[in-house]
């Protein structure tokens, strides 16, 4: 994956946690964030054996994104 997609996905779940006039994010933005750090997660994944220190704190997004949708 090209590191602008990287950052772009990244900026865009960061943004979906900031709801707008102080409401909360709409779920499917939540729901939208979650799946593109799955396939973030997932190509990360593919092009590495070891963890890195990237993957993990994408890891700590997705999981911040999932709990942001459950509550």
């Amino acid at each position: 994956m090209h590191p602008e997609s990287e950052a772009l996905i990244e900026q865009e779940t960061r943004e979906a946690f900031t709801g707008v006039d102080g409401k909360r994010p709409a779920a499917w933005q939540l729901a939208w964030a979650l799946q593109d750090q799955v396939r973030l997660f997932q190509t990360r994944a593919s092009h590495s054996d070891d963890v890195t220190d990237v993957a993990l704190a994408n890891l700590r997004l997705a999981s911040r994104t999932g709990a942001a949708l459950s509550a």
